[in-house]
């Protein structure tokens, strides 16, 4: 199932036309889902991250329910294989190795960063739990033997570089748990048909910790004026997700009217505006929008 799922997204990106047809695309994504119950019987991570991969299938021909209930699945599936549980003592008892522990925790981060992404775009509740003193599941850690093999792209210019996957896949675990800060927000706009004050304060600490978030990236993860052409493309996407978060927490106050009763007065407009700039050029790569 993993596999058919992603070579139904993954051939979106080909410069074959025959190949990204969404009709040739269409026959992996069902042959995916034939092999659904059988898999789910006894399920195991590669269930987990083939219906999540089926609902980004969905997603990016706009098919929002549909990707959003694969979504579920997966996320209900992370949660009957115990994924949001620290298995640390299993290791030490023997039940399971140190690599299946490693495996769980990349596949708890996956769903969880999964979860926060489909929550704050389709405006719904998070179906994964946040990670608690209890239930204390480490950041997936950075392998650098990993991180050091080559990125190339052989129809740019670019000379092959470092891939930094694990290093960014880290920092957008750490980013996305400050993103689900911002549904809280957005749901006290409304109660009983209502509308609420939402605290400035609040908001000011969400911008605080998402430019903190920032400003602590390693060179290897940030980008740069003159890094950005050579940037990889989950670089790219992730600091994408930064300044959509910056949108997302702003934008439903956009037309609230300055009081200019206050120094502390956040003027919104002028944040979505200062954030867009940087998200436009990121939009105008080879496969964005997919």
């Amino acid at each position: 199932m993993l596999h058919n799922s992603l070579v139904a997204l993954a051939t979106a990106f080909s410069d074959d036309p025959r190949i990204r047809d969404f009709k040739s695309r269409q026959y992996f994504a069902k042959a995916a889902k034939d092999m659904m119950e059988e898999e789910c019987q006894k399920p195991n991570l590669s269930a987990i991250h083939a219906l999540s991969i089926l609902a980004s299938f969905h997603s990016t021909q706009g098919d929002q329910s549909l990707g959003y209930m694969y979504f579920g699945m997966s996320a209900r599936m992370s949660q009957a294989l115990g994924l949001n549980i620290d298995c640390s003592a299993w290791v030490q008892a023997g039940l399971i190795s140190e690599h299946d522990r490693l495996d769980r925790n990349w596949a708890h981060w996956t769903t969880f960063g999964q979860d926060v992404c489909w929550s704050l775009y389709v405006g719904r509740d998070f179906c994964v739990p946040l990670p608690s003193d209890h239930k204390r599941i480490p950041v997936p850690f950075v392998d650098s033997e990993f991180d050091q093999m080559p990125w190339h792209y052989p129809s740019s210019n670019n000379a092959p570089q470092p891939n930094y996957l694990s290093k960014t896949f880290a920092a957008s675990c750490k980013l996305l748990m400050i993103a689900r800060r911002i549904m809280d927000v957005v749901n006290s706009l409304n109660s009983g048909n209502i509308r609420q004050v939402v605290n400035d304060e609040l908001i000011s600490d969400i911008d605080l910790q998402l430019n903190t978030w920032k400003s602590s990236l390693s060179p290897d993860v940030d980008i740069t004026l003159k890094s950005r052409p050579t940037a990889t493309p989950h670089r790219l996407m992730l600091h994408a997700a930064y300044w959509w978060l910056f949108v997302l927490l702003h934008r439903p106050f956009y037309h609230r009217k300055l009081r200019h009763s206050s120094d502390r007065e956040i003027d919104h407009v002028k944040v979505c505006f200062i954030c867009f700039h940087p998200l436009l050029p990121v939009f105008y790569c080879k496969f964005l929008p997919v």
